[in-house]
């Protein structure tokens, strides 16, 4: 773990670089996202023991790269609904289509994922869901920390 928890590891992504440019080792990699105001904000950084570092950040969806990064660090982070979703179903599609957009047909999936085994994200991906869905009434659990891919 390096300073403020984050956790440090390795990850393959070729917009970003991991040789140092002032002594050419392999830089030590850490990544991160958090949500700020409704807005998500992600961060990736690098360090050499040499001094050399950088960071690349952003707000909004993340780089395929950093996403994947984020969830190898992290794990999946997975979204449910209760029993009191159930003969309110035009609202929960209203609440999903408001955060992924996409068709009424992948709405209606992901609609059926939650009620069954989840959607999952990153951290951030489930706690903008989460927060979607309290909002509109509906009782969201978020479960953290799984190495197991499914319904995103």
């Amino acid at each position: 773990m390096t300073a403020g928890g984050t956790k440090s590891f390795a990850f393959d992504d070729p917009s970003l670089s991991s040789t140092c440019e002032g002594c050419g080792a392999s830089m030590h990699r850490a990544v991160g996202e958090a949500l700020h105001g409704g807005r998500r904000h992600w961060h990736v950084e690098a360090t050499c023991d040499c001094g050399n570092g950088w960071i690349n950040c952003g707000s909004d969806d993340p780089p395929p790269g950093v996403r994947d990064a984020l969830i190898a660090a992290y794990g999946w982070s997975t979204v449910r609904v209760g029993a009191g979703s159930v003969g309110r179903g035009a609202l929960l599609l209203k609440c999903v289509r408001e955060v992924y957009g996409g068709s009424l047909a992948e709405a209606r999936q992901r609609v059926d994922a939650l009620r069954a085994s989840g959607v999952q994200g990153t951290q951030v991906d489930a706690e903008i869901l989460a927060g979607a869905l309290r909002r509109a009434g509906f009782p969201a659990e978020i479960m953290s920390g799984s190495r197991e891919g499914g319904a995103k």
